[in-house]
């Protein structure tokens, strides 16, 4: 082997780890500033909610520019909370799709199945039945691999009374079982009654 040849081979080797220590330490930078954005966004938004749009409009730019999917995720999942705090839940959709589209690129399914309830509810405020309940069907799915058993109650819960309000008495009967059944289970008495009145008032 030639002089020096080792030192090649071993810097070559070591080149693609050192990339992407680079990338891991970049891309924790600018969630940390976009996280930084994203707080006083919030913060600002009762007083001034112009600046809470500006905050953003920064963020946007620091992930875009360093290509991070996650952050840019975020960002437009916040515009959404945003839009959906100001009554305006028609306007937080479109940021919650491109925030579904991103965490779906970055493999963050936590973020992703989150922004599905983010959906869920906007849909539901806009009593748009079918969509609020196809969004809480999809966070259903995640959160029962999860093991979160109050979680699962209460989104089964949730689309019982939308169910209810739409009208819909069969399906909402039989989401207020699945609710008192799992209530029964974990011998949790406040909910038991509660299904329990839910199904009653449906009969009466």
């Amino acid at each position: 082997m030639l002089p020096g040849s080792k030192i090649i081979l071993v810097f070559l080797w070591l080149s693609p780890l050192v990339l992407k220590a680079q990338q891991r330490s970049s891309n924790y930078g600018t969630r940390s500033n976009v996280q930084l954005l994203i707080d006083s966004a919030f913060a600002a938004l009762s007083a001034n909610p112009s600046k809470s749009f500006d905050y953003i409009e920064k963020a946007l730019a620091f992930s875009i520019k360093s290509g991070d999917k996650n952050a840019e995720g975020f960002s437009y999942q916040c515009l959404g909370k945003i839009n959906y705090k100001l009554d305006q839940p028609d306007l937080a959709l479109p940021y919650y799709q491109k925030a579904v589209t991103l965490f779906d690129l970055s493999d963050n399914k936590q973020a992703l199945n989150d922004t599905y309830l983010l959906m869920a509810n906007a849909w539901s405020n806009l009593k748009n039945v079918s969509n609020a309940l196809k969004y809480y069907g999809k966070y259903l799915g995640y959160i029962e691999k999860t093991g979160n058993v109050d979680e699962v109650i209460r989104t089964k819960h949730l689309m019982a009374d939308i169910q209810y309000r739409a009208g819909n008495f069969h399906q909402a009967i039989a989401q207020y079982n699945e609710v008192l059944k799992a209530e029964q289970k974990r011998e949790n008495q406040a909910g038991i009654i509660e299904a329990e009145n839910k199904i009653a008032q449906i009969y009466l």
